[in-house]
Order: C-alpha cells, then structure tokens, then sequence
C-alpha cells in the first residue's frame, strides 16, 4: 500500500519525464506496477529488456520485504548480488531479444551493461570470497 501511495505521488511529480523513464522509477520502486506500466510503451523489444530487468531486480518494495525477514543476519551481499543478477538479465535479454525482435546487436548499451556486469562479478566474488574466508577462520 506504501509504494502505491508513493506512486501515486510521482505521478504527479514525473508527468514531464519520458513515459520509459516514468515506467524504469515504477519498476524499481514497486515490481508489479512497473511491469504493469510497461503496457504503454510500444516498442516490444524495450519492454521485453525492462521486464526481465524489473523481474530480476524485485524493486525497492522486495527489498525492503527480505530486510525485514532477514534483519538479524542483515543483507550482506543480496544487495549486489541483484544488481548483478539485473545486469545479466539485461545483458541476456539483449541478446535474446535482438534475435526474436529483429534487433541490431551492436548495441553501446549493450556493451557497457555487459561490462558494467563483468566489472560487478569481479568484485562481488572478490568480496564473497573475502567474507568466506572470515568465516572459515
């Protein structure tokens, strides 16, 4: 009910921003409203890349459900961890849906999302390797 409300009020604050944008702040604040939104855009190969992004990365709203379930053990490495898995699935998508949409796959998005999740793999296995070694001491 919160991200509703919360959404409702960007409504009125993002009514100038670009309807791709407005649905990416929907998505990442509430997963099912955002994918809901992406009804209004028309172009399917844009909606198909936002879906598996908004799928893979749960939005704030799921976030802040694990928090409260996991808040003795805190987040630790979830929060990068989704953030890498919505790159992949950016990254997967885009490749994928070139093919089924007919779409180049040259993409400078493309490229620097796929890098931008090679550059977070590396880090987030330095740092869960870091903390596994911790807690084998």
């Amino acid at each position: 009910m919160l991200f509703r409300i919360i959404l409702k009020l960007f409504d009125s604050l993002l009514f100038k921003l670009p309807s791709v944008t407005r649905i990416t702040v929907y998505g990442i604040l509430e997963l099912s409203n955002g994918c809901i939104a992406l009804g209004s855009i028309d172009n399917e190969y844009t909606r198909f890349i936002m879906a598996s992004a908004f799928l893979s990365l749960g939005g704030m709203c799921v976030l802040l459900q694990t928090w409260s379930v996991t808040e003795r053990i805190g987040l630790g490495l979830y929060i990068p961890g989704k953030l890498l898995h919505t790159l992949f699935s950016i990254t997967v998508s885009s490749v994928i849906g070139s093919f089924i949409y007919d779409m180049p796959l040259h993409s400078p998005g493309l490229i620097t999302t796929l890098s931008l999740s090679l550059g977070l793999a590396l880090l987030f296995r330095k740092k869960s390797s870091s903390i596994i070694c911790a807690n084998t001491v």
